[in-house]
């Protein structure tokens, strides 16, 4: 019985697939026919969910939506929002995996408001990451922010090139939100 090394790279959302890989009858079995396996699985699988790859090198994904997950309003209706948002960006946070190159995309109806590249070399999670509008926005708007593979890597958005990232099917984007623009006026001029 060998474990690929893929079976390490799986990130968070899938720890718990893995633990519930050995089931509690299996393990059962495992331990009445065949001990010397149940500890190998347990020490390997203990590397895997710690994070702890078998290579030191584990393969790159070219993808441009390596990992991502959909991006939410960060901080929106807490306390803290008036701190963080203001008229002239959209704040988001998401989450994605080595090499990944994105372009998040943020609109009202089909209208674009905004676009703001990132890019890294090491899995991240993203808290704040502003978009800046074309625009500023008073009163209340209907927005959504959509998350792009970068195709072409050239941290611009192409319609006819980059595609929205997906995950299962689904794109990865915010849900429509009506956020009323106006109660950051404030912070527009200190956010600038």
């Amino acid at each position: 019985m060998a474990i690929s090394e893929e079976r390490c790279l799986v990130d968070s959302k899938n720890d718990l697939t893995l633990q519930k890989a050995l089931t509690q009858s299996y393990q059962l079995y495992l331990m009445r026919s065949h001990p010397s396996i149940l500890v190998v699985l347990v020490v390997v699988f203990a590397g895997c969910l710690s994070g702890v790859p078998f290579s030191s090198n584990p393969p790159m994904s070219s993808e441009a939506c390596n990992g991502a997950t959909s991006p939410a309003f960060y901080a929106l209706g807490t306390q803290v929002e008036k701190n963080i948002w203001d008229t002239k960006s959209v704040v988001v946070g998401f989450e994605l995996g080595d090499n990944a190159d994105i372009l998040l995309v943020a609109y009202e109806n089909e209208s674009r408001l905004g676009i703001q590249p990132y890019n890294n070399t090491q899995a991240v999670a993203v808290d704040g990451l502003r978009i800046p509008l074309s625009h500023q926005l008073t009163g209340n708007h209907t927005v959504r922010v959509v998350m792009y593979g970068d195709t072409n890597e050239n941290g611009k958005y192409d319609p006819d090139v980059d595609t929205p990232c997906q995950h299962d099917g689904t794109i990865l984007q915010t849900e429509n939100r009506t956020i009323n623009f106006s109660r950051f006026t404030a912070n527009s001029t200190t956010n600038a």
